[in-house]
Order: structure tokens, then C-alpha cells, then sequence
């Protein structure tokens, strides 16, 4: 898939979603071809629902690649097995862990789930300001709010 993030293996056979993860022979939901998998199967997304997110992905490796000049978005985000993609890990369990907050009914679940999130949220953070320092800015950098100059 153009080196966009992991697969499981029933996502790069072709029978899940790549970004959800929704097996197709269990669903009835409509699906699209985004790329091949490193195994060379033709990989699908949701149409619904996540094409647009593979659509996105895709924009930021360009993006990435333009203003790196680097062959590849792995290769511009600090190398193959980056912290890149273990932030695409962390920030697709948050939204895991989202969907489950707003159907629990037990403190006990969503005292764990809220444990979950700060664990992901708080790696997610460090991995984020890691890639950022390892990324050279195309230009300068804007300033956040409370900096002051």
C-alpha cells in the first residue's frame, strides 16, 4: 500500500479494511481498491467511511516527500520501522478506545478504558514530539499559543 502503515495479515490478503479493519466476508458494506500489499494481494478501504482516510494518508506521504525530498514517506519520517508508525498504532487504538467509552455502562470498564487512553494518549504525544523534532521544517515554524517572542 505504498508504505502507508501495517497490515494484519487479513488486511494485506485483502478480506479487511485497511483502515478499520472490517472483514469484507462478514459485512455487506461497500469497498474500493486503495493499493497492493507488501505480499502483492490488491488491498480495499470502507468506501463509506475510511476511503477518505486512506485519500489523506496518501496526501501526506506526497506532502512529505515533496518537502523532504526523501523517496518515500517512511523514509522522511526517519526511517522503515519509524515512531511514525507506531503513532498511527497509538492513535488507532484511541479511536478504539473512543468507540468502547461511549457504550460502557460499568465504572469498572470505563475506569479501564480511561487507563487505556491516557497510556496511548500520553505515548502517542511523546512519539508525535519525537517525529517532530526529527522532521526539518519546510518553513518556519509557527508559533503556539502562549509562546511568546
Amino acid at each position: 500500500m505504498d508504505d502507508m502503515w501495517p497490515l494484519t495479515p487479513v488486511q494485506a490478503d485483502g478480506l479487511a479494511c485497511v483502515v478499520c479493519g472490517e472483514e469484507f466476508l462478514t459485512s455487506r458494506s461497500q469497498h474500493v481498491p486503495v493499493g497492493r500489499s507488501e505480499t502483492g494481494s490488491q488491498v480495499f478501504a470502507c468506501q463509506e467511511h475510511c476511503y477518505a482516510t486512506v485519500q489523506d494518508a496518501r496526501a501526506f506521504a506526497q506532502a512529505t516527500r515533496s518537502a523532504s525530498g526523501a523517496a518515500s514517506s517512511r523514509e522522511a519520517v526517519a526511517g522503515g520501522d519509524s515512531q511514525f508508525w507506531r503513532l498511527l498504532r497509538d492513535l488507532r487504538a484511541l479511536g478504539g478506545t473512543e468507540a468502547l467509552l461511549t457504550v460502557a455502562d460499568d465504572l469498572g470498564s470505563i475506569r479501564d478504558l480511561l487507563k487505556l487512553t491516557i497510556r496511548h494518549a500520553s505515548t502517542a504525544a511523546d512519539r508525535a514530539r519525537w517525529i517532530l523534532g526529527n522532521i526539518q521544517p519546510a518553513e518556519p515554524p509557527e508559533s503556539e499559543p502562549g509562546d511568546t517572542e
